[in-house]
Order: structure tokens, then C-alpha cells, then sequence
């Protein structure tokens, strides 16, 4: 059986594929007609489950960090119909990756997979 720090390398390294993945499906659906809701629920998903391993490091992937950092200005220029409630949502999953810190509890506890649309 591998250590355990290779395993956890390989959960960490597992979610960080994850959120790219998911950054990349988003990314082909923008700019088309409709925003991609589906595609961005399934990004905001994979960011909170990464944020979840991540929270008591003091360390995050550098690129889960640019794709994070970037959205809100990538669908500014690439899509303007984007809904509104997309926005706070941009800020909450920024604010928790980057502070730990949950910037809209009104909408409760943001690490809720059934929770996340």
C-alpha cells in the first residue's frame, strides 16, 4: 500500500483534474447562445470539493487558483447573458477559496452537493 502522502498527492492531484475538466467543458459552452448553467453548477461543485480538501492548507494549485481568480472577467467577455445570481456566486466560491472565509451565509453552508445551484 502506497504512504499515506502519496495518496493523499494523488486525492489532491484527482480534484485539481477535476476542476479543470469541468473549467474546460464550461469554457467550450461559452460564447454560445444560452450561458451553461449545467457546466457551470458542475465547475462551482468541483471548486467546492477541492476548497473542502484544501481548507487547512495554506497552499492552493496555482492553476485552480488562475481559473478561480479569472472567471469573473472570462464570462464578462465571453458571455453577456449570463444570469445574475452567477455573479455572487463567482464571489463566494473567490472569497472561499481565498480567505476561507463563506461571504454569503444567507445561502447557507456553500459545501452542500445537494446545495450548489
Amino acid at each position: 500500500m502506497p504512504p499515506k502522502d502519496e495518496l493523499e498527492e494523488a486525492k489532491l492531484k484527482d480534484l485539481v483534474d477535476r476542476v479543470m475538466d469541468a473549467f474546460g467543458e464550461l469554457d467550450n459552452r461559452s460564447g454560445k447562445r444560452h450561458f451553461p448553467v449545467t457546466k457551470f453548477n458542475r465547475f462551482r461543485s468541483a471548486v467546492f470539493d477541492y476548497w473542502a480538501a484544501m481548507s487547512e492548507r495554506d497552499w492552493l494549485h496555482r492553476d485552480v487558483a488562475g481559473v478561480v481568480n479569472g472567471l469573473r472577467d472570462y464570462l464578462e467577455l465571453q458571455h453577456h447573458k449570463t444570469p445574475s445570481d452567477v455573479w455572487w456566486k463567482i464571489d463566494q466560491m473567490e472569497v472561499l477559496l481565498f480567505s476561507n472565509y463563506n461571504a454569503y451565509p444567507e445561502h447557507g453552508t456553500p459545501y452542500n452537493p445537494e446545495n450548489t445551484s
